[in-house]
């Protein structure tokens, strides 16, 4: 709940009933709901006021028994295509968004990695109309609340991020928005070249790219 993660259109926050913790300084157990949660993209109340004060114990989901799939993000629908599947089944969703992330994330088994480094920015519509006049093969998402989602990984890719490598920090070739340790890099070097590919995007999209990990 703290990041309220999420991917391939579905989020933490959409099944979160309430969420328990022990405060730290005065050893109490608190309960709050989701509303008070203050949920938003990759954020909530646990990464501002109660950053660092509070231990999260148990968190409590509220699951629907009707199906309600999210096909029409990424490519799952396309993947599904693919394999001959026309209804699909939770189970064959399952699989197929699996296999659609081993393809494209690095295993943190072998090679050092924090997935997605950046959050994928959101931006009016009249920011989005103009760079899609500059960038017509612009990757977008519209969001609940009328505003556009860009995705960070195919800026940086455009700008020919992947592969590239700093002092053993690296962008991986398969998902521009993942940094990788790839021979012995320092936690510097990692900030480095995330500093350097923001400093990019700034320039060329007029877009400030924000960090989806904690930098401790």
């Amino acid at each position: 709940p703290i990041q309220n993660i999420g991917a391939y259109g579905v989020e933490a926050k959409d099944c979160i009933e309430e969420v328990i913790y022990i405060d730290i300084e005065d050893k109490d157990t608190y309960v709050i709901d989701n509303t008070e949660c203050q949920f938003d993209y990759r954020d909530s109340i646990f990464k501002h006021e109660l950053k660092d004060k509070i231990i999260i114990t148990d968190v409590v989901f509220r699951l629907s028994k009707k199906a309600d799939f999210k096909l029409d993000y990424g490519i799952i629908q396309q993947e599904l295509y693919k394999r001959g599947i026309d209804n699909p089944n939770i189970s064959e969703i399952s699989n197929t968004i699996r296999r659609i992330r081993d393809s494209k994330l690095p295993d943190p088994k072998n090679i050092g990695n924090a997935g997605s480094f950046f959050k994928n920015p959101i931006i009016t519509k009249a920011k989005y109309l103009e760079l899609k006049k500059k960038f017509p093969k612009i990757i977008s998402y519209k969001t609940k609340d009328d505003k556009i989602k860009i995705a960070s990984g195919w800026m940086i890719d455009y700008l020919g991020w992947k592969g590239k490598e700093h002092h053993g920090a690296a962008v991986h070739t398969e998902q521009a928005l993942v940094l990788t340790n790839k021979n012995n890099a320092s936690g510097k070097a990692i900030q480095e070249l995330a500093a350097m590919i923001q400093e990019d995007i700034m320039k060329h999209f007029d877009i400030e790219l924000e960090a989806e990990v904690n930098i401790l």
